[in-house]
């Protein structure tokens, strides 16, 4: 657990002060301000068919699903920088030569990077909802909280498939590949969510094959995300919340297993 702790603290002070984060939050906070500026000149004359609490509640939505995004985006970004850059300054090497475990680097690495898009996460929308809150007298609800809480777990899922693809790709190869992944398993989540795996073998193609794959072997984040999105909105979502639940936890847990059989092999 010591050893989990220090590779921890080593990534966030490695990664905190990466330029594309600094520029994604400086991005992302003037975003903020510029529509909270805007709210306020419009003022409630302007915005009385909505209502400035309503003309709030958009605007932290589309905040929200803008801060997601960015932080699915630096989820691959950061965990493939961070071991592209360790394997090819000799960093891991060296640290293998110390009393630290393959799994210990690999497990402070993911949670290191994940601690850093949380920050992210957290200084960003607080920003918005107390903006927000001010500018619109929008009301404070506990479901911010619970939408910031699942997210986090479809990040945390993310990093562990960018650290998957950072293995075996350079990094301009793999941020592209993490890239398409997150589309795609969005894509095949969003479209097996309301629909049945059945539905492969009424009408086959190797695209919908591939999708039905992806929503079955890899932990569903596009569904975590839109269970948050739910929770955020307060709409109901037919879904099994318990098979979800265990779907994710074994999932992920295979996927952390693999990478560390893989990683085990790997030649340093």
């Amino acid at each position: 657990m010591k050893n989990i702790l220090l590779i921890i603290s080593n990534t966030f002070q490695k990664e905190i002060r990466s330029k594309t984060l600094i520029f994604l939050s400086l991005m992302t906070l003037g975003v903020i301000v510029g529509l909270n500026t805007l709210l306020n000149f419009l003022g409630e004359k302007v915005l009385s068919d909505l209502g400035m609490g309503q003309a709030g509640g958009l605007a932290i939505s589309g905040v929200t699903l803008m801060i997601g995004m960015w932080c699915y985006f630096l989820c691959s970004f950061l965990i493939v920088d961070t071991i592209r850059s360790d394997f090819e300054k000799g960093v891991t090497s060296l640290l293998m030569t110390l009393p630290i475990k393959r799994f210990e680097y690999l497990m402070g690495r993911v949670l290191g990077i994940w601690c850093i898009v949380a920050c992210f996460y957290f200084v960003t929308s607080s920003v918005a909802f107390y903006l927000f809150n001010s500018t619109t007298k929008m009301s404070f609800s506990i479901s911010l909280l619970g939408a910031f809480a699942i997210n986090l777990l479809s990040y945390l899922a993310m990093i562990a498939i960018g650290l998957l693809i950072s293995l075996y790709f350079k990094k301009l190869t793999g941020l592209a590949i993490c890239m398409v992944c997150s589309f795609f398993i969005h894509s095949s989540n969003t479209y097996f969510m309301s629909k049945p795996i059945s539905d492969v073998f009424s009408d086959f193609e190797i695209m919908k094959f591939i999708g039905a794959s992806f929503h079955q072997l890899l932990p569903r984040i596009g569904v975590v995300s839109t269970v948050a999105k739910a929770i955020l909105l307060d709409t109901e979502l037919q879904i099994n919340y318990l098979m979800e639940s265990f779907h994710y936890i074994a999932s992920l847990t295979f996927l952390l297993l693999i990478i560390r059989f893989l990683f085990k092999r790997k030649n340093l």
